[in-house]
């Protein structure tokens, strides 16, 4: 067995650990590890999903316990050995060239992906509503179909509540975005009230990764956001949800959020 290497589930061994004795050879699982085979270091994922690349053999080991190799002699396990994989010196350099599985790793996201769409569309409001120069308030419980209220200076001090939504299947019909609503959602939204209600859909990229990006030069957020107001609208039959439409053209930016502030401030949004 002199001169061959054997790759461990979870990390890289040096040769021949079985002529080692046990203090020694923890220092040999460790360290020493050939170069050409530090691609496969921490790699965890199953023996079975290897590239073909000669293997000649197998151990069987656990936490500190013996394993036995081919040549039927037996060494110490370390502790993050579990199985190892006798490879031909020849291959060594085929698996470290051979495209690996990805390592599988535990998320340390507390959020689910709505919560994060829910948060984005937060964001995406406020970064509006603060280069418009208006404040952002949140209502301590959402009870009334209200997730945000922005409020305006000058004449009237005018104010706009917001329901938020978030999606990544937003679907284009001619000049008008089809979206899923709630029924309580809808009817929320029709009744008249005196401060005027606005439904802000943000429209996010289908891939998490591209959702935002930031740089020394830039903070990006891909898409954008739509609004579209329904006070009056008639009652729907539907009983769980029903379809609203969202015209293309109202994007929710600085400009668009000014002129919805000075039509709540005439009275002629509500």
């Amino acid at each position: 067995m002199r001169g061959k290497r054997y790759a461990c589930h979870e990390t890289i061994i040096a040769e021949n650990p079985h002529n080692c004795k046990s203090n020694s050879a923890h220092t040999h699982y460790n360290s020493a590890v050939p170069s050409c085979l530090l691609p496969l270091r921490g790699w965890t994922g199953p023996l079975q999903s290897l590239p073909p690349c000669g293997i000649t053999g197998q151990l069987f080991g656990d936490r500190h316990r013996t394993a036995r190799l081919p040549n039927g002699s037996t060494t110490q396990a370390r502790a993050a050995l579990v199985t190892l994989v006798v490879l031909q010196p020849t291959r060594l350099a085929a698996v470290a060239r051979a495209k690996l599985p990805p390592r599988h790793t535990v998320s340390d996201s507390i959020l689910a992906s709505g919560d994060r769409k829910e948060g984005l569309s937060r964001a995406y409001v406020q970064a509006v509503a603060s280069a418009a120069g208006y404040t952002l308030a949140e209502p301590n419980l959402d009870r009334d179909g209200v997730d945000v209220q922005i409020r305006a200076g000058g004449q009237m001090r005018p104010s706009l509540d917001m329901q938020l939504k978030a999606t990544v299947r937003l679907r284009q019909h001619g000049a008008h975005w089809r979206f899923p609503l709630l029924r309580r959602n809808y009817d929320l939204l029709r009744e008249p009230t005196m401060v005027p209600r606005v439904l802000v859909v943000l429209d996010l990229p289908e891939d998490e990764q591209r959702w935002l990006s930031a740089s020394a030069q830039e903070l990006v957020m891909r898409r954008c956001a739509y609004w579209v107001a329904i006070p009056g609208a008639p009652e729907s039959e539907n009983e769980h949800t029903l379809t609203i439409s969202i015209p293309t053209a109202n994007r929710l930016d600085v400009p668009a959020l000014k002129d919805l502030m000075d039509r709540a401030r005439s009275g002629t949004l509500s």
